[in-house]
């Protein structure tokens, strides 16, 4: 199977799917996106809807023959449990596949960062996981849910922030910064205690509402909050430590690469430089951070080219081929770095405008919306860090 075949690379998040439809090795490409949910939230009636819309997309942009090859990176991911159920629910959709293959979000994130290479990932988006590949070696720190990081996330800053906005709200500010802070920022609608806690202990996804309330700790940090920094600080400074454990653990080269992906890296200009600061601390020299290679929605390829079976589904004589053959295509086709359309429907849009009713007055005054360099993140609450492809990360937590 090589010339003409198709592949579907996809990347699933807890807020969108987004990814392209590919006939190898010369193109067309057509993007992909539509609604989605964490993998393990999602039924199958909402998962059967959202591959018939990708199938159907792909079928528009001239791909819909042959069979494609199915490849899904997913925010929940669980590839033993979620490979069978993907496969019987594209059977009874009618679209015949040429096979289906599922990987967790941040290790499909990790392939698309490192072009299907060797390499650390660290996502902060709406959770946070660091994972590593390195010489046939893997391993992760974190990713265990907003309820239990440390690690500076949009839930863990969100949550952070709500402390600060309750104890501001109760007369007792954390900093002087926070009172003035609020009266600028904080919507009438959460401007006392028990509206604030209906309104996050009401919604089905705390997380997300959490996540909208983290610029407001950023900006704290960045107006001079001691309190507000020190968080930030001793969140970075775990985060160092969980990269020092597995650099030791996988034995990484000096300096080691390490990938930054998710919303705090995008939309928080204070992230790389408190993170170097941290690093420089804790250990001077040992990594170097930079930005992902390619946007995540390409990591499902990349982590399927990357093994025998899939440079032999493309003929190629070594994964490193195929990994070449894919780098080429990518770049030629779509700039290295296109990104699939955002994906909304009207019922998430309402969702959206509920759950986040702080992320609109959050974003619409947040300063310095310079980016670092690195492509969209995976999944992010809209405030937090905006709303990126399968967060992604980004919404690695969990795992």
């Amino acid at each position: 199977m090589t010339s003409g075949m198709v592949f579907i690379t996809l990347d699933i998040g807890g807020t969108a799917a987004r990814g392209f439809a590919v006939r190898w090795p010369a193109g067309p490409v057509v993007p992909l996106a539509a609604p989605s949910r964490n993998l393990r939230l999602i039924v199958d009636l909402e998962l059967g809807q959202l591959l018939l819309a990708v199938r159907e997309q792909a079928a528009a942009g001239g791909l819909g023959e042959p069979p494609a090859v199915w490849l899904i990176g997913a925010a929940g991911g669980r590839p033993d449990h979620d490979r069978p159920r993907l496969t019987t629910l594209l059977d009874d959709l009618g679209a015949a596949t040429a096979g289906v293959e599922v990987w967790r979000d941040f290790e499909a994130n990790q392939a698309a960062a490192f072009a299907g290479g060797d390499g650390v990932l660290s996502v902060n988006g709406t959770g946070s996981v660091v994972y590593g590949h390195w010489q046939g070696r893997e391993g992760r720190r974190g990713g265990w849910g907003y309820l239990l990081e440390e690690v500076p996330s949009a839930g863990v800053c969100g949550r952070w922030a709500v402390q600060a906005i309750l104890h501001a709200l109760s007369g007792a500010p954390v900093s002087e910064v926070w009172p003035a802070l609020l009266a600028a920022r904080l919507p009438v609608a959460f401007d006392s205690l028990s509206a604030l806690l209906d309104h996050l202990y009401a919604t089905p996804s705390p997380q997300k509402v959490l996540g909208s309330f983290a610029p407001l700790l950023t900006r704290a940090a960045d107006l001079g909050c001691a309190w507000s920094r020190a968080r930030l600080r001793d969140g970075f400074t775990v985060w160092a430590h969980d990269l020092v454990r597995l650099a030791a653990e996988l034995a990484l080269p000096v300096p080691a690469p390490v990938a930054v992906l998710g919303g705090l890296w995008r939309h928080w200009p204070g992230a790389r430089e408190l993170a170097s600061q941290i690093l420089n601390e804790v250990c001077p020299g040992r990594f170097a951070l930079q930005a992902p290679r390619y946007d995540p929605a390409w990591g499902p390829l990349l982590r399927y080219l990357a093994t025998d079976e899939g440079a032999r589904t493309v003929g190629a004589p070594s994964p490193a081929a195929a990994l070449l053959q894919a780098s080429r295509l990518i770049e030629r086709l779509s700039g290295g770095s296109a990104e699939p359309p955002p994906a909304r429907s009207a019922e998430a849009a309402v969702a959206e405008r509920r759950d986040s009713a702080l992320a609109s007055s959050a974003v619409g005054q947040a300063e310095g919306s310079a980016t670092p360099p690195a492509p969209a993140a995976t999944d992010t609450p809209p405030a937090a860090g905006g709303e990126g492809p399968a967060d992604r990360a980004g919404d690695s937590a969990g795992r």
